[in-house]
Parts: structure tokens; C-alpha cells; sequence
């Protein structure tokens, strides 16, 4: 490259002229790997991208794969990775060209300390040089490097052979000089993985040795055994006849306490079904003193009482009386049903969950859903309980579904809170 002038190059290749020397000053970067040489090529190499930078055009891939790590360098790293990104969505997974967008972006994750998206593109990178059948191994071999800090030694080395595979089928001595440098490393941790699990196989054959000796004493043990027990069976004859009649009362007893079983599961079924009888009668006799306070109100007008009606048009009582119902109601579930509110969260998404105000013990949704429990699922029926309409009842109803973990069961799920 030296004995060709830039001057003597055409205008079309000197963007190719440029990046041969930034492609040569960066492999001699890796090659001289910190040593008293590195700064020399990278100063060099920088060089060179300012001239790529000054002659490229906008967006071409040749200007962007050597500015964007310069930009890096410069401490630009997040406008650096927005235009990797940007330029990976122009090739195909597959591409040269992908390939070395991926690599370059992984780099500049890593240079941010973010690991994730560092393993992320360089499995990118290795993937797409697989499907393009290209040679080249330093996105495995970084890949390699990587999930071996993370623990997993069979991959790393499984994925490190492939890369010094690659590297000695086109003898790429740097490529050979890299890989070379992390597989002892692997490959001793791979050997001591292997070890100790051969260490362990030794130690299960020879638990399992130990059992067999244990298990051959046990028949020994067992044999002696049937032999006593023959001489005892005279002894077991006269006992079976006495265990019989143990199993029959044993028998009379567990029918009686299925029967109390039963007995308490009918109860509980008794105690719910009157709980919603008693809720429901409780909301019909504050629908009727509303009504009936209507028709005196209206009776007074038409009677010129303007006291009565005065007297009639506050709606206080009704207000008190339906806020000590619905106060009772709350008691009579968390009575019944003492966990109902964690129970009714627990069916919800953590962002979905309902939270009561200070004082409260239940809300107007958790009411609609404690009156679905207790049996009490026909809207109108429920609209008449709250005092609020029927499109508010459909409301709560729709939008506590969309916020539970299984939309379809959820109010099934509500039916089984005990």
C-alpha cells in the first residue's frame, strides 16, 4: 500500500484506498493487543477515517463501519450506536455487510457496559455469517469469550473449537493468534468440568456399589425374616379377626364423619344462600322507603303542605340508610368471606389491582364482584343493590375482565374465593 500515492489513485477508489489502510491499521491494533504499538496504529487509523469521513458519501457503508467506533472513541457512543442501528435495518441477515454492522454494534454496546446487547449482537453477526457462509470467526470468538465469563463452559468451548476451526481452514495467523490465546483457558475449564464429572460418576458407582451390598444384606435380613413370620402366622390369624372388627367401626366412623362433612358443606352453602337473600331484601326495603318517600313528597305538593314537602324533599334518611347497608354489607362479606380482597387481587394483574381508600372496606367494584360471589350475577339485580346504572355495573364489570390474568375464567375464578 505504501508504494501507491494517494495522488496517483482514481477519484472513484480512493474511499477504497482509505479503508484498506483504516482495515490495516485496526487489524494491527488487535494484533499489537496493548502493547507500546497500539496508540501509534490507532492514531493512524483515525487518520485515515477523517479522510474517509471528508471524501465519502452520506451514509455510505465504507464511511460508517470506520466513523462510528471513531465517534465511539470520542465519547459519542449512543449517537454512534443510533447509526448502526439505523444502517443494520438496510441489509439482510445473511450479508457480508449485516455481518459487520452486527460485530460493530456489539462492539459499541460493550464499550457502554451493556451486556446484554453486546451477547445479542455479536449472536447476530455469527448467525448471519453462518447463513452467509463466510469464514470469518471473530463475532464466535468474542461470543465464546463472552458466555464463558457468564459460566457456560460448553458452549464457550464448543463454540471456540469452531472458531479456530474457521481460523486454520483460510490460515488466518491473527484470527489462529486470537482464538489461540482464550482456548487454553477453555479448554482447561472444559477438562475440569469433565473431571469432576467423572470425579462424580466414580463417587455415584461407587454409592451405588455400597446400596447393593446394603440391599443383599436386606434379602439376607428379609429371608430371616420370612422364616419367623411363618412360625408367627398363628399369632396374625387370631389378630386378623380382631382387626376386621377394629376396620368395621373404623368403617362406621368415617361414614359418620362424611356425613358431618356433608352436614358442614350444606351449611356453608345455607349460610351463603341466606347471606344473599338477607342482602338483596335489605336493598328491595330501601327501594321501597325510597318510593314510598316519593309519593309523600308528591302527595304534600299536591296537598299544599309546603312543610311536609320541605320536610320530604331532603333525602338524608335515604343517604344514612344506605350508607349504613352498604357498611353492613361490607361486615357481612369479610365476615363470610374473611380474605376476599387479597383473594380478588390476587386474580388481577400487579398493574390492575384494586386499592382501597383509607377507612374503606371494600369499594363499589369489589361490591359488584362480592354480590357475584354470594350468587347475586344478574346486572339489574346488582343496579338495584349499588343505586348507580346499568351501564356503570357493565363498566366496572368489562374493565376489572381486562385487568384480570385470565379474562375468560375470571369471574368463575371470583366464584370459587372462599
Amino acid at each position: 500500500m505504501h508504494g501507491i500515492s494517494s495522488a496517483e489513485v482514481d477519484s472513484s477508489l480512493l474511499v477504497d484506498y482509505y479503508s484498506t489502510y483504516c482495515g490495516i491499521y485496526q487489524y494491527l491494533c488487535e494484533y499489537s493487543d496493548e502493547s507500546e504499538f497500539t496508540d501509534d496504529y490507532a492514531r493512524i487509523r483515525s487518520l485515515y477515517t477523517d479522510s474517509i469521513r471528508a471524501i465519502a458519501p452520506a451514509g455510505s457503508l465504507n464511511s460508517i463501519i470506520y466513523i462510528a467506533p471513531e465517534m465511539q472513541r470520542q465519547g459519542k457512543t449512543d449517537e454512534a450506536i443510533g447509526l448502526m442501528a439505523k444502517e443494520l435495518e438496510k441489509y439482510r441477515c445473511g450479508t457480508r455487510e449485516y455481518s459487520i454492522v452486527a460485530s460493530i454494534l456489539a462492539y459499541l454496546y460493550k464499550t457502554r457496559g451493556d451486556a446484554y446487547n453486546h451477547k445479542r449482537y455479536l449472536a447476530y453477526s455469527t448467525i448471519s455469517d453462518i447463513k452467509g457462509v463466510v469464514k470469518e470467526n471473530m463475532a464466535i470468538r468474542e461470543l465464546a469469550t463472552t458466555i464463558f465469563d457468564e459460566g457456560d463452559i460448553e458452549r464457550a468451548n464448543r463454540y471456540l473449537k469452531k472458531s479456530f476451526a474457521d481460523a486454520n481452514f483460510y490460515a488466518a495467523r491473527m484470527r489462529n493468534a486470537q482464538s489461540s490465546r482464550m482456548l487454553p483457558v477453555i479448554d482447561e475449564a472444559y477438562n475440569e468440568k469433565q473431571h469432576k464429572l467423572q470425579r462424580m460418576l466414580s463417587m455415584q458407582v461407587t454409592a451405588i456399589t455400597i446400596l447393593a451390598i446394603i440391599l443383599i444384606l436386606a434379602l439376607l435380613f428379609i429371608i430371616k425374616q420370612i422364616k419367623t413370620l411363618k412360625r408367627a402366622s398363628a399369632d396374625l390369624s387370631r389378630s386378623n379377626a380382631e382387626l376386621s372388627q377394629l376396620s368395621d367401626r373404623l368403617s362406621d366412623i368415617n361414614s359418620q364423619l362424611e356425613a358431618k362433612n356433608d352436614e358442614l358443606r350444606a351449611s356453608n352453602a345455607i349460610k351463603e344462600e341466606y347471606a344473599a337473600l338477607f342482602m338483596e331484601y335489605c336493598s328491595t326495603t330501601i327501594s321501597t322507603l325510597q318510593h314510598y318517600h316519593q309519593s309523600l313528597y308528591v302527595l304534600s305538593l299536591q296537598s299544599s303542605k309546603a312543610a311536609l314537602a320541605k320536610k320530604l324533599e331532603s333525602t338524608d334518611m335515604i343517604d344514612k340508610a344506605l350508607k349504613e347497608f352498604y357498611a353492613k354489607f361490607d361486615v357481612a362479606i369479610l365476615n363470610i368471606f374473611p380474605s376476599f380482597v387479597e383473594k380478588f387481587n390476587d386474580l388481577l394483574k400487579p398493574e390492575g389491582k384494586t386499592t382501597l381508600k383509607p377507612g374503606e372496606l371494600l369499594n363499589t367494584e369489589l361490591r359488584i364482584f362480592a354480590l357475584i360471589r354470594i350468587g347475586i350475577s344478574d346486572s339489574a339485580k346488582i343496579v338495584q343493590f349499588l343505586r348507580c346504572s346499568i351501564t356503570t355495573v357493565y363498566t366496572y364489570r368489562s374493565k376489572l375482565r381486562k385487568r384480570a390474568i385470565d379474562p375468560d375464567q375470571f369471574e368463575a375464578d371470583v366464584m370459587k374465593i372462599v
